[in-house]
């Protein structure tokens, strides 16, 4: 029904063809001339559609092999019609036709090409291995359908000759071919697939049928004297090209003609078997009907299909058990197949694809484990929680395939520090887990070290050097934690201590607690501290080391706190800076400096420049210019009683250091680089920037006098300061030496202990008025 539906108009034109031909020839039975002309006419329309549809697939179809098919197709319809042109022109001049004649030959050989296209079909149809099976059905068929024929219709012919002995050979030639025909479309038809190779089959079985029909009552009619031009059986002839030419015009429409057919196996060769069988229940029943008297076609036929059939079933189970020990084997073969894939699956669920270590969900077993043997002994577990410094810059500079490659070679070597029982497992990214089981804590503090030691050779990336350290967090069995999740979660937290402590450094959770701890108080705190009134400002002069004459000072911020005391600002400010309330804090300690300036004007001391340290996220504040010019009118001040000090590291960015200086620098303030020598800095850099002076690093103040190297550094600091007309002060200046080698090289102004401490704002009153009085 499929078919029909999807051909309507290939089903009709058939059909049609068929109706309108018998309608001709009953209307116009009493008039011979007409009724053959136009019969005529008819199949000659028929004839050249099939010739035009199966022209149409052979165009479209781009495959070789398959196009080879309707070729022989296409030329086997092509010599049938034209066989049958010859045949008519004969019938229409009312000419016996000469025997043998063109017609003849064209039929014959249209027959040979039907069978050699089916046969090639067959071969493109089935594997070398199903041939066997699908000829052993095909020569069942043959000689059954044969035996049959033979019995009832050609043996007339053969032992009633015409004394012709070429039309008697063609006579049985056609119904022979025909059968043969029929038997090779029909079994392709049974042992297709796929749809659209049954509708091709279809059609050509019946159109092969439909010949065998018209060629055994030809046969027949012939024997008996009664054919002539224009009996019944004509239409049937060109209707079967018809039938070939709609295989291929339903290919044609229907998909792409040039995808494969698909090929048949065992599985759906079977129905053949059943038709096999079918024709030979007919032939049994054939001859008790007819009990033939002689040693007939049929018995004959019965006898040898009989062996066939035992053949084919010896062939079978052959076949049944090689495709037995091949599926054996495939199975076998599928099964290790299977098995290394799994061994493949559960490495990719359980390890690290990049360095083979244990993963997490391994390491989280591995722990959950050892944690037991550990209770059973009464022994100590260690959980280390290392992550390697600078991997990000490795990452970005160098790419990631170099990242990976440092995860590799970093992994080696904590593989070589570590003991042999030890288990190292990658956590993610550059983060690593190692488990150190039955182990005191001084033997794990020297791992810890051997760890850190082994880091320190450089790796080898991309043929460069690049430097990384681990920083480690530890926590220990049962000390610290019971459980496997807390262990890992403690480990990281100091693991984090140690990277906020400097990195390339390890810490036990145990001493690292109180630690965390405080940095958690002094956060809290830290909230609270301008509200509370806890913050307050130290004062450092700063002196010309010629007249020993105070001529500015250095704000410094200090805490002190209800409950925690004195915090050092080495300890609150990074946690400020962290939390981002150094802004706030900024802004207290900008206001607070100016007010104290204020205060001085007010009471007649001659007021010096005070220097504020400013954060690099201040500097990021878009609101700090605005602030500092409100402050500096608030307070009536001048602006350049105000030096606001950068570090180095602010001027990484150029363009937007160079901008945002220039605008602070409009509002009359000084701008000074605070620890210079120490940070990003170049001279290049510093030259496009609008800065007024330099503060020498103390590290290099304290040096100095003893490396003759440090010492040539500052006096290139000091002549590079003079040479671009910088100022320059010296910070942390604590011995009489320091500043005689300083004075020596023309240094004009030093801070340190030597001169004062930080002091308070009265104590900076007192120092204002003994220079006003001197001056």
């Amino acid at each position: 029904m499929k078919i029909i539906a999807k051909n309507k108009f290939v089903i009709i034109a058939i059909v049609t063809h068929l109706i309108f031909s018998y309608i001709w020839l009953v209307a116009f039975s009493g008039q011979y001339f007409i009724k053959i002309t136009g019969l005529f006419v008819i199949q000659l329309l028929a004839m050249l559609l099939s010739v035009y549809w199966l022209y149409q697939t052979c165009k479209a179809i781009k495959n070789k092999k398959r196009k080879q098919f309707w070729l022989l197709l296409y030329n086997a319809v092509v010599l049938y019609s034209a066989g049958w042109i010859i045949w008519g022109y004969y019938i229409l001049l009312s000419i016996d036709p000469p025997f043998p004649s063109m017609a003849e030959l064209f039929f014959v050989s249209a027959y040979i090409l039907f069978v050699i296209a089916l046969i090639y079909k067959v071969n493109l149809h089935f594997s070398k291995q199903k041939l066997i099976h699908f000829v052993l059905d095909i020569a069942m068929i043959m000689i059954m359908t044969f035996a049959l024929a033979w019995e009832f219709i050609l043996s007339t012919v053969f032992f009633n000759p015409t004394g012709i002995i070429l039309r008697d050979a063609l006579l049985i030639f056609y119904p022979l071919m025909d059968l043969t025909l029929l038997s090779i479309a029909l079994t392709l038809y049974l042992s297709s697939r796929g749809q659209k190779d049954k509708a091709v089959f279809t059609f050509l079985s019946i159109g092969f049928g439909a010949q065998t029909v018209a060629d055994l009552i030809y046969v027949y009619q012939v024997i008996q004297g009664t054919y002539q031009f224009g009996s019944w059986i004509d239409p049937l002839w060109l209707n079967t090209m018809l039938l070939k030419g709609a295989a291929g015009i339903y290919l044609f429409k229907n998909g792409d003609p040039s995808l494969p057919m698909k090929q048949a196996d065992s599985a759906h060769a079977r129905p053949t078997n059943y038709t096999a069988y079918f024709l030979l229940i007919i032939l049994l029943i054939t001859t008790v009907v007819y009990h033939f008297e002689h040693l007939s076609a049929v018995e004959v036929a019965l006898f040898i299909t009989s062996f066939l059939i035992i053949a084919r079933q010896v062939f079978l189970l052959k076949r049944l058990s090689s495709f037995s020990i091949t599926l054996e084997k495939e199975v076998d073969k599928k099964t290790k197949d299977l098995r290394v894939a799994l061994q493949k699956v559960e490495k990719m669920a359980k390890y690290d694809q990049l360095t083979n270590l244990p993963n997490r969900y391994l390491i989280n077993h591995y722990l959950k484990e050892a944690i037991c043997r550990c209770k059973s002994n009464n022994s100590k577990l260690a959980v280390m929680f290392l992550d390697l410094d600078r991997f990000k810059l490795a990452n970005d500079t160098m790419g990631h395939e170099a990242g990976d490659q440092l995860l590799i070679d970093a992994s080696n070597r904590l593989k070589q520090s570590v003991r042999k029982r030890d288990i190292i497992g990658r956590q993610g990214g550059d983060e690593f887990i190692i488990i150190l089981e039955d182990i005191e804590q001084e033997e794990v503090t020297q791992i810890a070290k051997r760890l850190i030691d082994g880091f320190i050779p450089a790796f080898q990336l991309r043929k460069k050097e690049f430097f990384t350290s681990p920083s480690i967090g530890i926590s220990m069995y049962p000390v610290d934690a019971v459980e496997k999740d807390e262990l890992l979660k403690l480990a990281d937290q100091a693991m984090y201590l140690a990277k906020e402590l400097g990195k390339n450094n390890f810490q036990f959770y145990s001493s690292a607690c109180n630690i965390l701890q405080r940095k958690q108080l002094i956060e809290t705190a830290l909230n609270h501290a301008i509200k509370n009134n806890e913050l307050s400002l130290k004062y450092q002069p700063q002196f010309d080391l010629n007249s020993s004459e105070i001529v500015g000072m250095e704000a410094l911020l200090r805490w002190h706190h209800a409950e925690l005391g004195e915090i050092s600002p080495i300890e609150f400010i990074p946690i400020a800076e962290e939390t981002r309330l150094i802004i706030p804090i900024g802004r207290w300690v900008l206001q607070t400096a100016c007010q104290q300036i204020h205060t001085w004007q007010a009471h007649g001391y001659n007021p010096k420049k005070v220097a504020v340290n400013i954060s690099s996220l201040q500097l990021q504040d878009p609101e700090l210019v605005h602030f500092v010019r409100e402050i500096i009118d608030h307070f009536q001040i001048q602006p350049s009683l105000i030096e606001l000090e950068i570090t180095e590291s602010f001027m990484q960015n150029l363009a937007e250091a160079q901008h945002f200086l220039n605008v602070l620098k409009q509002l009359g303030v000084s701008i000074s680089i605070d620890d210079f020598g120490t940070g990003y800095s170049s001279l290049s850099v510093i030259n496009q920037l609008p800065i007024d002076r330099l503060k020498i690093d103390r590290t290099f103040i304290k040096d100095m006098l003893i490396n003759p190297k440090t010492a040539i550094l500052v006096k290139t600091i000091v002549e590079m300061g003079h040479n671009l007309h910088y100022d320059l002060i010296a910070e942390g200046i604590e011995h009489n030496e320091q500043a005689k080698a300083l004075k020596e090289l023309k240094c004009p102004v030093g801070q340190g202990y030597l001169y004062s401490p930080p002091i308070s704002a009265e104590e900076i009153q007192v120092l204002l008025l003994q220079s006003t009085e001197r001056q």
